[in-house]
């Protein structure tokens, strides 16, 4: 395997600021590295360490492989301990669906974790499309790939979208909107989700915007002891999430 000069490291170095310019994730560590092979992608340029070598991991694609120093790694790496293996990867959403039966909006989840925990959950619970308005988190972002734990590669998603144009649009498609609120709204254990449906996520502190709160929907409010603000925009989402998948299943 050949040895990553100071060149390729400036060049790497380059790219990692460059990630949504680029359309590059990253993928430290080898859970991460199969979930993006398993979705397709094809690295294009892999750093790996001689001590990751000499655990003999099966490493695909180690003809593209450049090896790197442990200082080196650590140089570039985003994790606090480097796993020994880095790769950046080519990546655009998987193909959009015509009429996807369950949407998942977010106005603003500026936090690439919640980001990244969201898509999991959007994964789990059968979620067909994300759509992410202007001033998200990008996909892009590490974390919200670490925290995804690979879920980013397998659900289409729209980046930038004006929400208000795009949800008014789908409501006259016949689409139900589901939007959160802290209180006041109906219960989510005893909601009659109605599909096609969008459920429809604001900032992590200030919520939704005035004018898609003005457009028609069902208010709707995760139950609590009302001990703390909220639950916080991940937490929230898995749970609504989770009821209307749940719902679904019931009416089959």
């Amino acid at each position: 395997m050949e040895k990553a000069g100071s060149g390729r490291i400036k060049s790497f170095r380059l790219l990692l600021h460059r990630l949504k310019e680029e359309r590059l994730i990253v993928a430290e560590g080898p859970k991460i590295y199969r979930e993006a092979l398993g979705a397709g992608l094809s690295p294009r340029v892999l750093l790996v360490t001689e001590e990751y070598l000499e655990r003999g991991e099966r490493l695909p694609y180690r003809e593209k492989g450049l090896l790197v120093t442990p200082a080196q790694m650590s140089s570039l790496s985003l994790l606090e301990a480097p796993p020994g293996l880095m790769a950046l990867f080519p990546f655009l959403s998987p193909p959009q669906p015509s009429r996807p039966e369950t949407v998942l909006a977010l106005e603003r989840v500026q936090d690439p974790g919640n980001l990244g925990t969201l898509f999991r959950n959007a994964l789990l619970f059968g979620v067909a499309q994300i759509l992410l308005s202007p001033g998200c988190a990008s996909p892009y972002n590490p974390k919200v790939i670490r925290s995804s734990m690979g879920s980013l590669f397998s659900i289409p998603f729209l980046e930038d979208v004006n929400l208000s144009v795009k949800l008014s649009s789908l409501q006259k498609s016949g689409y139900t909107l589901y939007l959160t609120s802290p209180r006041g709204g109906a219960r989510t254990d005893r909601v009659r989700f109605q599909r096609p449906l969008v459920i429809v996520l604001g900032n992590e502190g200030h919520g939704l915007e005035e004018t898609l709160s003005a457009l028609p929907h069902t208010r709707v409010t995760v139950p609590t002891t009302g001990r703390t603000d909220s639950l916080g925009v991940a937490t929230a989402g898995a749970i609504l999430m989770a009821q209307a998948y749940s719902a679904g299943l019931d009416s089959v």
